[in-house]
């Protein structure tokens, strides 16, 4: 009587740890979402909503109401970039092969409650997608309690995925690669439910969230592909040849598909054939790689493994090696059990599959390993295969397994926290040695926030900044600002001419993701404000004397 009320109390604390977990980690993002600034992409992934919106009023509201409706809100709405007699068509967007699943919702709230000011906009934006990632994790939570059966490792997985510094960061921001990360969790946990249970609300929310997934990257299709190979494997058990499932959830996924695309809505062929052609031949860059510059179609086969490695805390790759060798060499006698098929699955369809075809297409891969962010919680769910196996030793041996953990997990929760808010620079040392020096760095000039920041303390007596800049898109973390800080600001390279007898100062804004040469820049300006990691310059802004120094500096160093 007295044990099994132990064990009662046991699970009761347990259950509130939990809630106090995820209570806790939600008050954090609450108080610190405003602290990291704009990324390189936000303005344009806004522009997809919102144009996307636009479309949708012109075809529902008849033409007298759609006028009423754009005169008084949305024309407001639109940045200046397609501000002119009325924003640019969908057909016309040269984004519009991008989907909206999540920006559609975001441009809705913004106009419903009338968010006028682009500080407030990007602001209530970095709320939405922290807050659609914290309850992203709670799916993940609840996939693994179904895997693992046990609360503390399924606990413990998702401390992995927020722990990781380059993702918790990005959780605030980045409304592409980390909203494609948490619905691919929270379709996984329905595709997994209909493995335990074929229940219609399973099926139908699988399919919505698969179709969202393929609406925001077409390669979102590996999840329903996964888990087709899951249901042919169950199916296979119990002697079952026909399934009519396999064409109800294809056929169902393709017309959700087909709803949340508004592109598609008027040509579904051609523009479909427009997407894939998109996607295909996406723009060339150059991205900094093992110390050179290198074309990102030009990217070495080893190129997403070695930043999973170089931007992963290094005591969970170790923990992750441990988890691979529990499953191959104690696990995949059991392969017949549902958990270890869905983690060999998984494997195969959502890391082994998509790392092969990217390297045999040759795809355009930007920016280190973002767009593979989706990956992450596959590792970490080999990984907790190590912790399963612990948990079926000794107590004594789980019981210091646990406290390693919670040590090591601590360490990188306060890691966290001196970092912020520069975790999107974030790499270990443990396997590459100065890899500021090696890789790209600020990519996304989310540091220009605290550089603003800085130099605006230093010149709090001026009333007007006359300002170029390179390595980022600037002019949007300028948004970032209050109404009248932001107003000081006058662009020199769009009103060069106005500017030509500007007697004052300019400065310079410079993001270090193209390595400049510093050397040449001091030799004709003053340094007024530089975030420096590891003897490595992140992020400045220079001061010239005159707009002669500027130019003579611009000359010499070939900066157009």
């Amino acid at each position: 009587m007295l044990k099994s009320q132990f064990f009662q109390d046991k699970s009761f604390l347990i259950r509130s740890f939990i809630i106090l977990f995820f209570s806790g980690y939600f008050l954090v993002g609450l108080n610190i979402y405003k602290d990291y600034g704009i990324s390189f992409d936000e303005e344009t992934n806004r522009l997809y909503g919102l144009t996307n919106g636009n479309y949708i009023l012109k075809k529902t509201l008849s033409e007298n109401s759609y006028d009423k409706f754009f005169s008084e809100v949305t024309k407001s709405k639109f940045p200046e970039k397609i501000k002119l007699k009325k924003p640019t068509e969908l057909q016309n967007f040269f984004d519009r092969a991008y989907g909206v699943f999540f920006e559609l919702p975001l441009a809705t709230i913004e106009v419903v409650f009338n968010v006028k000011d682009d500080r407030d906009v990007f602001l209530l934006r970095h709320l939405i997608t922290f807050i659609f990632f914290w309850f992203s994790c709670i799916y993940f939570y609840l996939l693994l309690n179904k895997i693992f059966k046990n609360k503390i490792i399924s606990l413990i997985g998702v401390v992995f995925l927020i722990t990781n510094p380059r993702i918790f960061a990005n959780s605030f921001y980045n409304s592409k690669d980390v909203v494609f990360l948490g619905i691919f969790l929270i379709a996984n946990y329905y595709g997994y439910s209909i493995i335990e249970k074929r229940k219609i609300r399973n099926i139908l929310l699988f399919s919505f969230f698969s179709a969202g997934l393929i609406n925001l990257r077409l390669f979102g299709v590996i999840v329903p592909f996964a888990f087709i190979l899951n249901f042919v494997f169950n199916n296979f058990k119990k002697r079952i040849i026909l399934d009519t499932l396999y064409i109800k959830l294809i056929l169902l996924i393709l017309i959700l598909y087909y709803f949340l695309t508004p592109y598609l809505w008027e040509n579904p062929i051609d523009n479909f054939l427009h997407t894939i052609n998109h996607f295909t031949n996406l723009p060339v860059y150059e991205t900094f790689y093992f110390g050179e510059s290198i074309k990102t179609t030009n990217t070495p086969w080893h190129y997403i493994a070695t930043w999973i490695l170089i931007t992963s805390p290094p005591f969970f790759i170790f923990i992750f090696l441990g988890g691979l060798f529990i499953i191959f060499l104690k696990d995949l006698k059991k392969y017949n059990d549902l958990t270890i098929f869905y983690a060999l699955i998984s494997l195969f369809s959502y890391i082994f599959l998509p790392y092969v075809i990217l390297n045999i297409l040759n795809v355009t891969m930007y920016d280190g390993w973002r767009h593979f962010y989706f990956m992450y919680p596959v590792l970490i769910i080999v990984s907790l295969h190590l912790f399963k196996y612990m948990s079926t030793l000794r107590t004594s041996y789980w019981n210091i397994s646990l406290i390693l953990t919670l040590l090591i997990v601590s360490i990188n929760f306060i890691g966290l926290f001196k970092q912020h808010p520069y975790q999107n620079i974030y790499f270990n040392s443990v396997f590459i040695k100065n890899p500021l020096e090696k890789f790209e760095k600020d990519y996304w000039g989310l540091s220009d926030k605290q550089v603003l920041q800085n130099f605006l303390k230093v010149k709090k007596n001026e009333e007007k900044f006359v300002y170029g800049y390179s390595g980022s898109m600037f002019k949007s973390s300028l948004k970032i600002l209050k109404p009248e800080d932001r107003k000081k600001f006058v662009n020199y390279q769009d009103n060069i001419s106005k500017l030509k007898q500007h007697s004052g100062k300019i400065y310079f804004f410079l993001n270090n993701r193209h390595n400049p040469n510093y050397k040449l820049l001091k030799k004709y300006s003053y340094t007024i404000f530089e975030l420096v990691r590891s003897n490595i310059i992140i992020n400045g802004v220079y001061e010239f004397d005159t707009i002669s120094d500027y130019n003579a500096w611009k000359k010499e160093n070939q900066i157009n």
